[in-house]
């Protein structure tokens, strides 16, 4: 029997683990790590500061992550 904490005890079977259903989408992660490059070049005032170019190229890699599958059937 599940205990208050919602694991089960190990006499009960496995717990089921079901998908998230809120996931964030490619899109959504986009647009987020967007806005985090865009604060942290209003805060650096800098194009080129460390923290934004990092930012810039988590963005990059989210966004070849989405071309990559919307355009993956083509």
């Amino acid at each position: 029997m599940p205990g208050t904490d919602g694991l089960s005890s190990s006499s009960a079977r496995p717990l089921k683990i079901e998908p998230c259903e809120h996931r964030v989408s490619l899109e959504d992660e986009i647009r987020l790590l967007r806005r985090q490059m865009e604060m942290l070049f209003i805060q650096e005032k800098s194009f080129t500061s460390k923290p934004v170019v990092e930012a810039s190229t988590r963005l990059d890699l989210k966004l070849n992550e989405y071309m990559k599958v919307r355009f993956a059937g083509n």
